[in-house]
């Protein structure tokens, strides 16, 4: 397994799981960073990154049990991870229902030799042929990469071909259903860390919480955190503020609501909120900078 490019084959399998803690995360680090989504974005993680966070947040929480909470646009998972570990070793019961608007993928396994990570939107992720990890942008820091985007076309050409002539494979990869054969593979895989998949307090849901119907949530969780997604530089105030209701109207009375993004150094700047008796936000305490978004949540 190559630690610089880690391929969704090895990440996904049963080995993984029994290496050292430390490895495992740097393996992650370095498979997320090179996924990038369809609208451009990755699914960078990094170890403890909400930490300090985590930490302050432990003076705020509400006092029911089990807490129940929601992660929004929870990525790889890790933080959601490292945030429930926490809680538990202070001792504090609770549920995480932890929600990404990509989180179901498929490994499309040929002859045994070409792997390619695609998302249930058909968009593939990562191609591996013949061991050889090759990432699914062809823009680097220096331009673009020429010789990628020339193989990258006719990589995405012949999967086209294979779904034209393969029209059911199109319905599994969206159902995220399993599929065998002597030649071909479908392995359906949750696109976070395995270890997330694999934790009994988190349960996984693929949703968009600004387009979907979510009022089968409503006023069921005790705090709600959205780490690194409501900013400005995704969405425009009117979307944000669209956003902040719809969560809000999944608060309890008194819930706590957490914003924080983090910086290029690696700061986090958070803003931490409880709803108050007139359906509006209080501000309760503010890590690094706050949250720049804290005027449009105080006056949503």
């Amino acid at each position: 397994m190559s630690i610089e490019k880690p391929r969704a084959i090895e990440i996904y399998s049963k080995n993984f799981i029994g290496l050292d803690e430390k490895l495992q995360n740097l393996y992650e680090e370095n498979f997320f960073k090179e996924i990038q989504l369809k609208n451009e974005t990755y699914k960078t993680t990094y170890h403890e990154r909400l930490k300090d966070l985590d930490k302050v947040l432990l003076n705020f929480l509400p006092k029911e049990r089990p807490l129940k909470i929601l992660d929004v646009a929870v990525s790889s998972g890790l933080t959601t991870l490292e945030w429930s570990n926490s809680l538990s070793k202070n001792g504090i019961e609770h549920e995480i229902i932890a929600t990404d608007l990509n989180l179901k993928a498929t490994i499309v396994s040929c002859f045994k030799k070409v792997h390619i990570l695609v998302g249930s939107n058909l968009f593939p992720l990562q191609w591996d042929i013949w061991g050889k990890c090759i990432p699914n942008y062809s823009k680097t820091s220096q331009g673009r990469n020429l010789k990628r985007f020339i193989l990258l076309l006719i990589f995405q050409l012949l999967f086209k071909i294979f779904i034209i002539i393969n029209p059911r494979f199109k319905y599994l990869i969206r159902d995220n259903a399993s599929y065998s054969s002597k030649y071909i593979a479908l392995i359906p895989i949750l696109l976070v860390s395995p270890r997330v998949a694999m934790c009994k307090k988190i349960k996984l849901l693929e949703q968009d919480l600004l387009y979907q119907d979510i009022s089968n949530f409503n006023r069921k969780f005790h705090v709600i955190r959205a780490a690194n997604i409501l900013n400005k530089a995704y969405f425009d105030d009117n979307v944000l503020l669209k956003i902040i209701r719809n969560l809000k109207s999944l608060l309890t009375k008194d819930g706590v609501f957490v914003v924080c993004r983090t910086n290029e150094q690696q700061e986090n700047n958070a803003s931490i909120f409880r709803l108050g008796e007139t359906n509006k936000f209080l501000l309760l305490h503010r890590v690094g900078n706050g949250c720049e978004i804290e005027n449009l949540i105080l006056n949503s």
